[in-house]
């Protein structure tokens, strides 16, 4: 194919950049602001919106109408270790314990990798990229956390504060929020070496944000990426004069806020929530103006010669490993010695009991659970070392794995490095541990090939995503959209930003190709999400009493996700109460086939038998149940597990007596 005439790609250049720019705008505030929180409901629209941008920008660029992006041997490594363990993830399928849950685990990953890839053309078509996606970044983020502080000073647009207090709108969890909070505060920094009152704006806003999630893991990660930031960065010094502009007037905000109950407190009525948030706008938009003034007078300043200013990043320095050292040297003596901090502080750490929501959590070292599920992921490893239990199967296998010992409900143990071991196995731990690493010299080239102002935005970037991994060692992050598809995006544009691209040529086959790839995305995602509607629609049908419409959406549900269990048991539901009760054995039978080491489908099974009269069927299908589960409903004293034993011993005991009084 001949090459595509350089001033016909030039000519609609800026056009098509700003189109790729809008459309990771949109997709960019649709995750931020209706990602779903951890759940799926949204990872249609929101992952297919990806795949389909990405699937039109390869093609436009195969065509000749984008630049081909050049991401380097580390880009390129970046997104096959990330295409491989989305592989991986859906072959687990084949042994996995909840197969639609790994169904929807690898759409998942297919959504980060299509927010990758959609980077990377970004990246190659748009002149200086690392800037223009700072600035998207922190108009996104300024918009999910203005939401959020929102919600405080008006209390009708977030009832949910008054039952429990921390700031987690609009993503839904505290510590996703807090991500949010740690990645604006570098953009902050960034934005202050050029206008410092508005950096100002954003590190106070990002800053008292933070305080109210009442996130300690977000608190230190936004400690650590602000140093991060500085350490990267060539204006430390102007970094420092934005912190100091910022976060005085933030401090004194959030102390006030700690003075109101509305703000911080679980269980308040609606009145003091609104005095609370009345106190609260005031003291916020006070501390604002505070904060933008001092940036604006510290801009007008001298600056000094970089003698002067390595002076000040020294001393600056040297003093927060002062502050931090006599703070440890504290804690130490008002525990008694070392020794006995560290003892409290593990028995802090490893304690199973449930840590309270209320502001008091932020001096407590108790690792909410964390402990007891990283234990419950590495035995689901030594279980299944190669290929785990099934990738996002972690809310079922904790329930198998915990035996005697009770631990709190979760969807993933809290720690992406342990969820990969346990659901991936060692396997799938070395695709994603490859993933990361390959992640990390995409920025680091970045950083070394990028100049100025760019540079600084991708240090920022950087900063984010270095946060984000920090938090997702701790935390459930890679279930939120909100926060994980940022990172990918970032990285795909960093990659490519600042390399020459490849020569256009017109390239159809692959364009097709492409397209055909993000056609196939869109369809596995959009199969689950088609199989929920007939669910639901099934369930409104049964409600209204119309059985035949109630089955035939069951039937179509489970013929679009041949994985799941529920539409099974609905349909077992259905026959039941035609009084078909052999297709309704039949129907629990399969689901058992389908999902073996589920106690839920076992216990139905076995309610199911006992209704029926089969009391030993039920009690041995209930006690298949409670010995996978023993605090599932079937470990339920005086529940159905328990009454088929007591009528199975019951019969046992006269069979008994029958045969020995006809004895000879």
């Amino acid at each position: 194919m001949r090459p595509v005439p350089l001033g016909r790609l030039v000519a609609c250049a800026p056009m098509r950049a700003a189109a790729l720019l809008a459309a990771a705008g949109a997709l960019l505030l649709a995750a931020l602001l209706g990602g779903g929180a951890s759940g799926d409901s949204r990872l249609l629209w929101i992952g297919g919106g990806a795949a389909l941008a990405a699937g039109l920008a390869a093609a436009a660029a195969f065509l000749g109408a984008l630049p081909r992006p050049t991401p380097g041997r580390d880009g390129a490594a970046f997104l096959a270790l990330g295409a491989g363990f989305v592989v991986w993830s859906g072959a687990t399928i084949l042994w996995s314990v909840e197969p639609d849950r790994s169904w929807a685990y690898t759409n998942r990953g297919l959504a980060y990798l299509a927010f990758a890839c959609f980077g990377l053309f970004l990246g190659a078509a748009l002149p200086r990229a690392p800037s223009k996606l700072a600035f998207l970044f922190l108009a996104g983020f300024a918009a999910a956390l203005g939401w959020a502080l929102l919600g405080k000073a008006i209390p009708s647009l977030y009832p949910d504060y008054g039952r429990v207090a921390r700031l987690r709108s609009p993503i839904g969890y505290w510590n996703a929020l807090a991500q949010v909070c740690d990645a604006a505060l570098p953009l902050g920094l960034w934005l202050g070496s050029r206008r410092r009152w508005a950096g100002s704006l954003v590190v106070f806003g990002a800053s008292v944000a933070a305080v109210l999630t009442l996130s300690r893991s977000g608190l230190v990660i936004g400690v650590l990426a602000v140093l991060l930031y500085l350490a990267l960065s060539r204006d430390a010094y102007g970094g420092l004069l934005t912190l100091a502009a910022s976060l005085p007037p933030a401090a004194l905000v959030a102390g006030i806020a700690f003075t109101q109950p509305g703000l911080v407190d679980d269980g308040t009525t609606h009145a003091q929530r609104v005095h609370a948030g009345v106190v609260f706008a005031a003291t916020f938009l006070a501390g604002a103006a505070v904060a933008g003034l001092a940036g604006w007078w510290l801009s007008r300043l001298r600056v000094p010669a970089a003698p002067e200013r390595a002076r000040v990043v020294r001393f600056a320095a040297s003093g927060a490993v002062m502050v931090v050292l006599l703070a440890v040297v504290a804690g130490i003596v008002r525990e008694g010695g070392p020794a006995p901090a560290a003892r409290r502080l593990w028995h802090g750490f490893a304690t199973t009991e449930q840590i309270t929501q209320a502001s008091g959590r932020l001096a407590s070292a108790n690792s909410s659970n964390r402990w007891r599920w990283w234990q419950e992921s590495w035995d689901a490893f030594t279980r299944h070392p190669l290929g785990g239990s099934g990738a996002g199967t972690f809310e079922l296998e904790h329930r198998i794995v915990r035996g005697g010992r009770y631990s709190e409900p979760t969807i993933e143990p809290h720690s992406i490095a342990v969820q990969a071991l346990g659901e991936t196995g060692i396997v799938g731990f070395l695709l994603l541990t490859g993933t990361v690493m390959a992640a990390a010299l995409v920025l680091r080239s970045a950083l070394r090939r990028l100049d100025g102002f760019d540079r600084a935005a991708a240090v920022a970037l950087t900063a984010g995503a270095a946060a984000w991994l920090a938090h997702a060692l701790v935390d459930l992050h890679w279930d939120y959209l909100a926060v994980t598809a940022p990172v990918f995006l970032a990285v795909g544009v960093l990659a490519a930003a600042g390399r020459p691209p490849l020569p256009a040529r017109r390239r159809p086959l692959w364009a097709l190709g492409a397209l055909l790839l993000a056609a196939a995305a869109i369809y596995s995602l959009a199969t689950p999400w088609l199989a929920n509607r007939r669910i639901d629609t099934g369930l409104a049908a049964l409600g209204r009493g119309d059985l035949a419409a109630a089955d035939s959406d069951f039937r179509a549900a489970d013929r679009l996700n041949p994985f799941a269990v529920e539409p099974l048991l609905y349909q077992a539901a259905v026959a039941t109460a035609r009084g078909n009760r052999h297709a309704a054995e039949i129907l629990y039978l399969r689901a058992h086939a389908r999902q073996p080491k589920n106690p839920d489908v076992l216990y139905e099974l076995g309610v199911f038998e006992f209704r029926q009269g089969n009391y030993l069927a039920a009690y041995r299908a209930l006690n298949d149940a409670y010995t996978l589960d023993r605090f599932g409903p079937a470990g339920q004293k005086g529940g159905y597990l328990d009454r088929a034993r007591a009528i199975v011993n019951r019969e046992a005991a006269k069979q008994r007596a029958k045969a020995t009084a006809t004895a000879p």
